[in-house]
């Protein structure tokens, strides 16, 4: 699969950001990226619970999908804001930089999964942290896969929801599943250039 590939290159030219550095103050986060409301109904206790940094990317980012965020989780701050290190949710209100963010992870919630299907589950799995999504993954090998390795993991709910992130914060080793499934599966266009070479 040559996504992995893309992915990877993702990791290997990681940016980095200042701004979120200086917000996680040493911490690791709980990212949730290409959130729908469906989505957010799912996390929102977590969210608005956990003593942990949240970072809250939507897949919608036009100002009214933010405004909603923003009253359903009336602490946080955007990404545009300035960020300190007593803020402890953001909201990102740009494109572009969810996918060197999950560096940061703790673990990753990847949305969609409540709605037609999951989005991209292998960018945060290439940085090493366990991917959370809902149920409608079946169009994508990757996500059973993952579940096989206990690197990723389907919830249904809320409830299953925290306690997938239990289980995480018992087992920080199933970070290293998911990494170990990016970095098992790479190569994908160096061996189709040699095929094509040969054909």
């Amino acid at each position: 699969d040559t996504r992995i590939d893309r992915v990877a290159q993702i990791r290997n030219q990681v940016q980095n950001f200042p701004k979120v550095v200086n917000f996680l103050n040493g911490q690791k986060a709980c990212i949730f990226g290409s959130t729908w409301e469906s989505d957010e109904k799912v996390i929102e206790n977590f969210i608005k619970n956990t003593d942990n940094k949240c970072i809250i990317a939507p897949h919608d980012i036009q100002s009214s999908r933010i405004k909603s965020l923003q009253t359903r989780f009336p602490t946080a701050k955007l990404y545009s804001d300035n960020l300190e290190p007593s803020d402890r949710i953001v909201i990102i209100n740009n494109i572009g930089i969810l996918k060197s963010l999950y560096q940061y992870g703790k673990f990753a919630y990847i949305g969609g999964g409540f709605e037609s299907s999951i989005h991209n589950i292998l960018e945060p799995a290439t940085f090493g942290i366990p991917v959370i999504f809902g149920t409608k993954h079946h169009k994508f090998k990757e996500a059973s896969d993952l579940i096989k390795r206990k690197g990723g993991f389907s919830i249904e709910d809320a409830p299953s929801f925290e306690r997938v992130v239990k289980k995480i914060n018992q087992q920080p080793e199933l970070g290293k599943n998911a990494g170990d499934f990016i970095k098992e599966n790479e190569g994908a266009t160096e061996k189709i250039m040699e095929w094509m070479k040969g054909n």
